[in-house]
């Protein structure tokens, strides 16, 4: 009989554990994916806040409001706060803020994201920490639609944390649900669900109406290629917010974000859904927003509402 080796024995015990580690630290920084959240997956909606100046516009040109004390007669620019929505993605490795593109061009290094955490309680994060540098607060605008990206780089302590905020690009579905199929959108219309210390998505179940159309449109100045209609149309401050679809067998997905209201004169208005396939291109393309030889140059033939207050 060989005798006992406990230095053999330790050796294979400290391989085991070594591997366990591995195996648990890898899978904690993935998120967990919608189906298995079914009770919170609307928690995945975030608040965008932000402070932008006041401007007017006067003989074409574009004018910043100041404001002037009486008493010590310094000045300062008037803001207006934002108010808006987005949330955190998941794509091979790596994770990424996404709002509407005309959200995300007010916004600073000094915006802040403000959650619901899976405990219940209320955080909010700054931009620029989310980013590690100023010179990283780079977003990817998608020059066909009213998308953005914005890269994190996240330290350590902050990615479970975010981990279980995110959607994982698995959940993205890039084709249109069946027509006059059960929606919920979730967001901060008008600020509500984020005031008074206290945040908590607002949902509003929708119903699609359309399958993915042509729109030929534009929102605040931004190209908006082709779209699905939603009705009834949602509320101002859902603009970027995610839109779930809850699919026959039960699993849940994100088809998109809210971007805005198309409506024409005698009243009818829907609100309008960018497709999820369109974060796809901004994964695929990390190069910095191209300039457009032909922009401003062609008029498109409407001005949709954007759905930011």
């Amino acid at each position: 009989m060989k005798p006992f080796r406990p230095v053999l024995l330790f050796r294979i015990f400290s391989g085991w554990i070594a591997l366990l580690a591995l195996l648990f630290s890898s899978g904690a920084e993935e998120p967990v994916l919608l189906s298995d959240r079914k009770e919170t997956y609307f928690d995945t909606a975030m608040v965008v806040l932000s402070e932008i100046p006041e401007t007017v516009e006067e003989d074409g040109r574009e004018y910043r409001v100041l404001l002037q004390d009486t008493e010590t007669e310094k000045v300062r620019p008037k803001t207006k706060k934002v108010h808006a929505s987005g949330f955190f993605l998941y794509h091979e490795g790596e994770y990424y803020f996404a709002t509407a593109q005309h959200v995300a061009r007010v916004l600073s290094p000094a915006s802040r994201l403000g959650f619901r955490n899976s405990a219940g309680g209320s955080r909010q994060f700054v931009l620029a920490k989310l980013v590690g540098a100023e010179e990283r607060f780079e977003w990817r605008h998608h020059e066909k639609t009213d998308v953005s990206l914005l890269k994190l780089h996240l330290p350590d302590r902050g990615i479970g944390e975010v981990a279980d905020l995110a959607i994982h690009s698995k959940d993205l579905q890039q084709k249109a649900p069946p027509r006059t199929s059960r929606l919920v959108v979730a967001g901060y219309p008008g600020g509500l669900g984020a005031r008074g210390g206290k945040i908590s998505p607002i949902t509003a179940v929708v119903h699609i109406a359309s399958e993915e159309i042509p729109l030929g449109a534009s929102l605040e100045g931004i190209p908006v290629e082709s779209v699905y209609l939603v009705n009834p149309p949602a509320g101002k401050g859902y603009s970027g917010g995610p839109i779930f679809h809850t699919r026959s067998d039960g699993s849940i997905r994100c088809i998109g974000m809210l971007n805005g209201a198309w409506s024409d004169p005698t009243g009818g208005k829907f609100s309008i859904c960018v497709s999820a396939r369109y974060l796809f291109d901004l994964f695929d393309d990390p190069s910095p927003e191209k300039a457009q030889a032909e922009k401003g140059e062609k008029a498109l033939p409407e001005e949709v509402d954007s759905e930011e207050s």
